[in-house]
This record gives structure tokens, sequence and C-alpha cells, in this order.
């Protein structure tokens, strides 16, 4: 259920913010070079795909949300299998062209939970033999058919923007060829009113009916298949059988209605959601108020008030969407301007760039760009890989260019410590307490970023793109529209220091050098907190795929055996070992030492003649 809410909900939202990127299918023009942590791969993605093939991939990225989810719910295996393909297809594209820490690792690992699940007790076992085959045909037609009729509601073919002129012989066929999203926001309203009732209260029942013959076929199990050993205490025994059963029991009891609980945020994406009964109780506008003698209700509070279970929003709106005087020419001459009938698509990432004034040995002292690690800054320097290694300086950077300083006192906060050159967070950066030795000011400006373009047929169409050329041979971005974000701010500046005791924000640097110069546990519970266990629900995660995925394959069961095998074949060894020693050690000594010598060269020569 999480995973399905997961990606339904990041489909849907696309659609319900009413973005214009996404609803004429042109996010990914933008999407590739505006995220927070873009890798070389966005770059050749955004310079090398046609248009038509990008909107192509944003249509079959609304396909994978929104329809291919529902086939994470299917009672039959090969149908989730089918599912889980193609959400691990989306989330490695995702991976190569943008790094997002551990998202699509986990992602992935979900998959690999609902591939594998095993939890119906046999209700939906495989058909063997030619019947199976069959059978497996026809689940996977209905699923493909489910999935094309889904594309036909949602896109047309060969749509154009009305008042949009194309010369049809003297344009190619994918400059005329064209993809338009049909569905706008209330269309989206209509089908999670009408599919999201019909598919929770199923999921609901499936998980109940399901449950109860585990709680039946465990408890069972549990009680009566196991024999009472003799000399042991038969009361004892089975009153903790029975303690096992009640629990395995009230576990398969409480799991339909914590899957119920899960599904909640669901029920938050329209208005008339909130009314519907699911599958027990009614959703009342306020959670909080539900006062329902059910158990089900107890969970939505439970869930509410823990923040147990998240609504998700998935890049909802597109940032970076610039504008120009230059659209405007895109009515008169379509030919122009645009690619198949639509305005073209201006990048204008905001990126903030740190500058600061070094003093230069008694000549006049300059101001050069400060380094970062991964994020956009120098115009030659190529996007890197970063996940699932988290840089949380660099991501934040993105998130505060879309805002102002008064919101992200954090930041004025890092210039004054780059100002004193405290050596953790100057390390953040990609600089050493070496290189900002005489900083004397910092200063943040704010330009517009895009990638480099190559010269091509649809990169000429956009009237701000910077065409690679001998000069940018060996720039990976562009830049322009610079403007102040931060004034110049020297040490010790008193409206710096009063600007951040008004927010809150004081020594901020202490408490860390504490926890890492004492060691022991205080320092490993700073780690834990710092990462927030990442690393642990990763390696946990996948830990428990892997040896899923290998007991499926048997291959645990082949290594039991072969371990199995050497352990009979040492034991046999040093048995025969031991044996030779104590022969060795009964065997009378003899009384001629050469006799041996002796015995063995008329051997020798027995055997020449």
């Amino acid at each position: 259920m999480s995973l399905f809410k997961l990606m339904f909900m990041s489909g849907l939202v696309k659609i319900q913010s009413n973005c214009p990127t996404w609803l004429n299918l042109t996010a990914l023009e933008y999407h590739y070079a505006t995220q927070p942590l873009p890798t070389p791969a966005a770059w050749h993605a955004l310079n090398l795909v046609n248009p038509f093939l990008q909107r192509l991939s944003v249509a079959a990225t609304f396909v994978i949300e929104i329809g291919a989810a529902f086939l994470l719910l299917a009672p039959t295996k090969d149908v989730r299998e089918l599912g889980c393909r193609i959400q691990i297809f989306l989330q490695i594209l995702i991976a190569l062209t943008g790094s997002y820490t551990f998202f699509n690792l986990l992602t992935v690992a979900m998959c690999f939970g609902v591939w594998e699940g095993e939890s119906d007790f046999g209700l939906t076992a495989p058909v063997k033999g030619e019947w199976g085959k069959a059978l497996k045909k026809a689940q996977l037609f209905v699923s493909y058919c489910f999935l094309a009729w889904l594309s036909g509601e949602l896109f047309s073919i060969g749509g154009m923007e009305p008042g949009i002129k194309v010369n049809l012989e003297t344009s190619s066929w994918f400059k005329r060829a064209g993809i338009d999203l049909l569905w706008r926001a209330p269309e989206a309203n209509k089908f999670a009113n009408e599919w999201i009732p019909l598919t929770c209260k199923a999921a609901f029942y499936y998980c109940a009916i399901t449950n109860f013959m585990a709680a039946l076929v465990g408890s069972w199990t549990i009680l009566f298949t196991h024999k009472v050993r003799k000399n042991s205490n038969t009361l004892a025994v089975y009153a903790f059988r029975l303690f096992r059963s009640l629990t395995f029991i009230t576990l398969c009891t409480l799991t339909p209605f914590i899957a119920s609980g899960l599904a909640y945020p669901l029920f938050t994406l329209t208005d008339e959601l909130h009314q519907q009964k699911f599958p027990l109780t009614a959703f009342p506008n306020d959670i909080t108020q539900i006062n329902l003698p059910s158990i089900e209700a107890a969970f939505f509070k439970i869930m509410y008030n823990k923040k147990a279970s998240h609504g998700y929003g998935l890049f909802r709106s597109m940032t970076g969407v610039g504008a120009d005087e230059q659209y405007k020419a895109v009515r008169e001459d379509g030919d122009k301007w645009g690619w198949a009938g639509k305005p073209p698509s201006i990048v204008a990432r905001p990126e903030i760039v740190l500058e600061g004034k070094f003093e230069n040995k008694g000549k006049k002292e300059e101001w050069r760009e400060l380094n970062f690690k991964y994020k956009p800054g120098k115009l030659d320097n190529p996007p890197a890989f970063a996940a699932p290694y988290q840089p949380r300086l660099d991501w934040q950077m993105w998130f505060a260019a879309l805002g102002s300083y008064q919101h992200n006192p954090w930041l004025v906060s890092l210039i004054d410590k780059l100002l004193h050159n405290v050596e953790d967070v100057v390390n953040l950066l990609d600089e050493t307490t070496e290189s900002m030795e005489g900083v004397t000011e910092i200063r943040a400006v704010m330009y517009d970023y895009d990638f480099t373009r190559v010269q091509n047929e649809w990169n000429k169409g956009i009237p701000t793109s910077a065409l690679m050329s001998e000069e940018i041979a060996h720039d990976w971005w562009a830049r322009r529209n610079r403007r102040e974000y931060i004034p110049a701010l020297a040490r010790d500046n008193e409206s710096a220091k009063a600007f951040l005791e008004q927010s809150g924000i004081g020594e901020s640097c202490d408490e860390e050098a504490h926890a890492e110069k004492s060691g022991g546990l205080e320092y490993w519970l700073y780690q834990v907190h710092q990462n927030n266990g990442i690393w642990s629900i990763i390696i946990f995660a996948f830990l428990g795929a892997a040896f899923e995925k290998l007991d499926a394959m048997g291959l645990l069961e082949w290594l039991k055996r072969r371990s199995r095998r050497a352990n009979r074949w040492n034991a046999s060894a040093s048995a025969k070992e031991e044996a030779e020693i104590e022969a060795e050690a009964e065997a009378p000594p003899s009384s001629n030492p050469t006799s041996k010598s002796t015995n063995k060269s008329t051997n020798k020569k027995k055997k020449i003649h």
C-alpha cells in the first residue's frame, strides 16, 4: 500500500497542481537542468533527445505513476512483478540523471517486497502446466489493456496549441507531431474519486481474507503440528504455544487496519474523498474530530497524530521556468521558435553563488567565487554523481535559491562561519582553511543557470540557449541575469549578528565540535542524529531484499548443502589423520634405522627389473 500511495500520489498531484510544464508535457525540457543535483547524463539527455521524445517520456511517466501503480496491488504475483519491473525501470532512469540520495534505493527495495510477497497462503497460488502459462499470459494481457486504455484517456497524438503557426511543407514530422495531455485537475479528481475508494476497499478486504486464513493456518500449526517431547512439562509447552498463537492472531487481525491507516493520505487528494466510507467509517474534514467506536477510527487517529503516514507530491510543480520577451515571436513565426506547436522551453535555474573578497598582500583586494563540491558553480565544472550520499549544504542551497535569505537565516550563519574560517564549516565546501585565509567580506549573488546546448534544430529554437562554440567548448553551464541575494558582509557584522539572534541561531558549531571531540557513545549518537539512521535503513532493506531474492533463487539452500558436505569432508579427513597418528604411535620402533631406506631401494630395483 505504501508503494502504491507513493507512486499514485506523485503522478496525480502533477496534474492537480496546474503546472503548465506538466500540462504541456514539457517538464523534462526543464527538469534535467533545474533539478537539485543533476548528473552528467542529464546534460546528454537534455541535448541529445528530441523534444517529441521528451514529451513522450513525460507521458510515459504519467502512465507509470498513475496507471502502473494499480498493478502493485494485484492479487497475483505475475501482475505485481510486471508493476515492479516498470517502477524499477523508472527509478533507474531517475537515478542516472539526478542524485536523490537514498530515495531511488528505498523505492526499489519496496518493489522487491511487493515482487516477492507470498502472504496469501495459497489463495492465488500459480497454476502449473499449460493452463498456468495461458493464465499468466491472460493476466499480463489484461494489464497491458488497462495501461493502453488509461493512455487513451490521458493523451491525444498530433495536438497543436491554438494560434501557433507551423509550416507543414518545410517542417519535419517530428516538429509537426505533437502529444497533448487531455486531463486537467477536474478530470484527475474525478478519476481519484472513482478509483481510490474501490481500490482501497478491495485491498482492505483482500488483506482481511488472507490474514484470516493466515490466522487459522498459523495458529493450528503452532498449537498441534509438533508433538510434545518426552520428559517435558506439557502444560507449560501448550501455554507457550497458546501465547504464540494468540500473538499471531492479533497481528493478523491488526494488519488490515494498519494498512487502511497507511492509505489515509490518499483520501486527502480531493474534498469528495473525505466523505467516502472506507471501508467502515467516514472521513470528516478534520481527522482529529473522529469519535467513532471502531478499531479503524483509532488507527486513523494514531497514523495522523504520530505522523506515521504522509502524502507525497514529488515535483508537484517544476522550478526554473523562465520567461522572455521573445515569447511574442512564437505567435508570429512558429517555425523559428518552439517545437511541435508549443512555445520554447526557456530554462532559468536560480542558483546562488558565494563570492569572497581576499587580501592580496598589499595589492588591490579581489573577489573570488567560492567552490562547492556538488552544486553548479563554475561554468566548466561538470555535474557529479553524489547518490546515495546526501550533500546537505549543496541540496539546501537549491531550496534557498527559491526564496529569500529572510526565510533562510542559516545561509547568513554559513557566511559568518566562513568569515571566521571555521574548519568544520569550510570543509563542507570545496575549499580549505588555507584557501580561505585573508577573506574580509563574503556576498551572495544569484544567476539564472542553464546547461550549454549543442547546435541542433530544437536548441536553436530556444531564444536564450547558449549554443556550443569554441569559446565555451569546455563549459557545462551557462548563466545570465546576475543580481544580488545577500549584500557583502564583513567579519563580526553587527546587523548580521542581530539578524541571527532574532532568527534564533547562535553558536551553531560549538555543540558539533564538542560531540566530535568527546568520542565514545556521545560521538556515535551524534553521528546517528546527523544521518537520521539513513545508512542503517538502507543496509537493512537491501540485506533483507538480497536474502529474500537469494532464497527465492535457491542459492541459500545450495550454500547450506555445500557447507554440510564441507563439514562432513572435514570431519572424515580429521578422523583419518587422527587414526594415522594413533597407528604411528602404536607401531614398534625399528631397530635398524637404515632398514627403511634399504627396503625402499630394493623395491625400486624390483620395479626396474
